[in-house]
């Protein structure tokens, strides 16, 4: 049965000579695999562009019971990230991105609250205007993220000095005994990416050195306690790049 479903495109694969597979979270059945053809005609290259990495978009969807690839029709944009397409750096980012959902995102069940986040947040990314708010959003979009996927570090218990436990997920006032966890200087950092936002975060110009450290600790956390993520294929030239 066909349902108008709204979906994020996260990666794409090629199945047979003919049909692509189209990794995509969706709104109502979480994390689908959508079949579309692979061909050199006008329709099938309409379909490709809807879908690149983070491209949202809407579609009628052949749900039915017992299928691991469903069949799409009707689609169109939902998010015209107009920018997000044609700059490089932000492709880049956008890249990382659904290189990272598609590793974290392994549920098949609907996620409203989680889907309406992704969405803002990639119109967001197309909207940043600055350098300095398009390398910030990997880092504070993997923050924002782990709220929802109900990992994020308690920034109330937070105290000047404290230490982050990374093994546990837990600020601490004494050092733990492992080597997993942030000395209080980085721990402070966390409680300023705390209040950042798409907005605000256009007008804060961080170190690199920082910024891959921050990225590297999240990276290190997720694995730690939500889905290991593997090998980011665009890790490196995100670290390189920002």
């Amino acid at each position: 049965m066909y349902e108008s479903l709204t979906c994020i495109a996260l990666r794409t694969t090629k199945y047979d000579d003919s049909h692509s597979i189209v990794t995509a979270w969706s709104d109502c059945h979480g994390r689908l695999s959508l079949r579309i053809p692979a061909g050199a005609g006008r329709g099938a290259s309409r379909m490709r562009a809807l879908t690149m990495p983070l491209s949202v978009f809407a579609g009628e969807v052949d749900i039915r019971p017992g299928r691991s690839i469903h069949s799409i029709r009707d689609m169109r944009p939902v998010v015209v990230a107009s920018s997000t397409a044609t700059d490089p750096a932000k492709i880049v980012v956008a890249t990382f991105i659904s290189e990272l959902l598609t590793a974290v995102l392994r549920e098949d069940m609907p996620d409203t609250a989680l889907s309406t986040f992704l969405i803002e947040a990639i119109a967001a990314l197309n909207d940043i205007d600055t350098p300095i708010g398009v390398a910030n959003f990997p880092i504070l979009f993997m923050w924002r993220l782990s709220h929802f996927l109900g990992i994020q570090p308690d920034t109330h218990s937070w105290q000047l000095g404290d230490y982050l436990d990374l093994r546990d997920g837990i600020f601490r006032h004494s050092r733990p005994t492992h080597p997993q966890h942030l000395a209080p200087d980085a721990t402070a950092f966390i409680n300023i990416l705390d209040r950042l936002n798409y907005t605000n975060c256009r007008r804060l110009p961080l170190p690199r050195t920082l910024r891959r450290q921050a990225l590297d600790t999240l990276i290190q956390y997720y694995n730690l306690h939500h889905t290991p993520t593997g090998a980011l294929h665009s890790l490196p030239i995100i670290s390189s790049l920002f």
